[in-house]
């Protein structure tokens, strides 16, 4: 049960994503942070990116992005301008896009 559990909370969580790079309202992040995440894949410890953005209202928000390699990681600096996008009806919810 419990891995079902972790299967299906991973599975939302990667569907959530896919549906916000196909149809969210793109806008401008900023780079806040660039630090490891809690998590390796194959023995490479991965890195986030943490960020925040400005709806169509006016809202201020912060997020991170999902684990990334050391190598996509080691392109962004603190202040660097990257893309995200985010559900309008939820725009706390967000999607980490990075350079277009």
């Amino acid at each position: 049960p419990l891995g079902g559990w972790i299967f299906f909370k991973g599975l939302s969580s990667v569907l959530r994503e896919l549906k916000l790079e196909m149809s969210g309202m793109p806008t401008d992040a900023t780079v806040t942070s660039v630090g490891l995440a809690e998590v390796s894949f194959d023995g490479v410890p991965q890195w986030i990116i943490r960020y925040r953005y400005q709806d169509h209202r006016g809202g201020n928000y912060t997020a991170k992005s999902p684990p990334l390699s050391p190598e996509e990681a080691k392109k962004w600096q603190v202040g660097d301008k990257g893309k995200v996008k985010f559900d309008m009806k939820a725009p706390g919810k967000s999607a980490w896009i990075g350079k277009l």
